[in-house]
């Protein structure tokens, strides 16, 4: 496919995302390419020899998702700013899709990888992984996705879920931990119930579950609305970013059945790594990413790197470093002994 075609392609997507679903030319163009969403996005496949897009057709597998995000007044260069965002998360311990921003025949557009596919690249085979996203797996409705006062809804349920059928339930809910950290650290208002998911993999001991990586995250931090500044799952019962704070962790840790220690661990090991990792992904962004608007892109880099080094800095201040934990650890006094167990010849009631 040519450039041009992909960008008719992502236009029409957008269009149909914006209310031209029964606009018989937006069916016919995107019948076999075309996913749901607020934004409009298409699935494609990436030929490596050809290093061209391919539309998979008669049952093929496509291996990334374009998704139209076409420059907006209120929303400028998101595409590369969700591009820099995914890439810091990666660079920070998160695990990430792998995200580039891309400009085709005048649409800006989000590229990213699959990850409920395993492509082996250079004309090799592409192999599909059972994955459904965390409504599904609860059994909601995709119009659900978005804010809800149920339990069964908010991240203590996916942590339990984890924590019982993941593949090292640890580790799993780890990575979690370190998501959540991640969408109050940056500032990511739209982290909702279809962006987080989890794929099934057979092991030892059957079918358990991991999770996907985090997908579709970005920074409200530039935005001109004002009613996006808050996320949709709340931590600890709280939505916004700057009410997050240690209690919010415990009472998270404490909700889904998981060690305190381990998510503010993760906490601090995201915050400790985070604003490094904007850094970097900044500066990658201004070597590969094609943008309309550069200017736009830095301004907002800069404000979300401001942000985030912020709420970083303060993260650390109210938990502590890991360095700073094992310090104390080793200052502390040694627990007093405790006297032995009275035997039972001495009276001791077991009964």
């Amino acid at each position: 496919m040519s450039e041009e075609l992909v960008g008719m392609l992502v236009a029409t997507a957008g269009r149909m995302a914006e209310g031209g679903r029964n606009v018989p030319e937006t069916k016919t163009a995107l019948r076999d390419h075309g996913l749901s969403g607020g934004r409009g996005k298409v699935c494609l496949r990436w030929d490596w020899s050809a290093r061209r897009w391919l539309a998979p057709t008669y049952g093929a597998l496509s291996t990334h998702i374009l998704k139209n995000e076409s420059e907006r007044e209120w929303l400028p260069a998101e595409a590369c700013i969700e591009s820099c965002c995914q890439r810091a998360l990666a660079t920070a311990g998160v695990e990430a899709c792998w995200t580039r921003a891309r400009l085709y025949h005048g649409i800006g557009t989000v590229v990213s990888r699959r990850s409920d596919r395993v492509d082996q690249g250079d004309g090799g085979e592409i192999f599909t992984i059972h994955q459904e996203e965390w409504s599904q797996a609860i059994g909601l409705y995709p119009e659900e996705k978005k804010v809800d006062d149920r339990p069964e809804t908010e991240w203590p349920s996916l942590l339990r879920l984890l924590g019982r059928y993941g593949q090292d339930a640890e580790r799993e809910q780890r990575k979690l931990c370190k998501a959540i950290a991640a969408v109050v650290l940056l500032g990511n208002g739209d982290t909702h119930r279809r962006n987080v998911g989890i794929r099934h993999v057979r092991g030892a001991e059957g079918r358990k579950v991991v999770l996907a990586p985090l997908y579709d995250c970005s920074s409200v931090e530039g935005v001109a609305w004002t009613n996006v500044k808050r996320m949709e799952i709340p931590v600890g019962g709280e939505v916004e970013f700057d009410n997050v704070k240690g209690e919010q962790w415990a009472r998270l840790a404490h909700a889904g059945s998981v060690d305190t220690g381990l998510v503010l661990d993760s906490v601090r090991e995201v915050a400790e790594r985070l604003p490094d990792a904007l850094r970097e992904a900044a500066e990658e962004a201004k070597r590969e990413d094609i943008v309309a608007n550069p200017k736009a892109r830095d301004r907002r880099m800069e404000e979300i790197g401001r942000y985030a080094t912020e709420r970083c800095a303060r993260a650390l201040t109210e938990l502590g470093t890991r360095a700073q934990r094992r310090q104390a650890g080793r200052q502390r006094a040694p627990a007093p002994k405790r006297p032995p167990l009275p035997k039972r010849s001495q009276g001791w009631d077991i009964g």
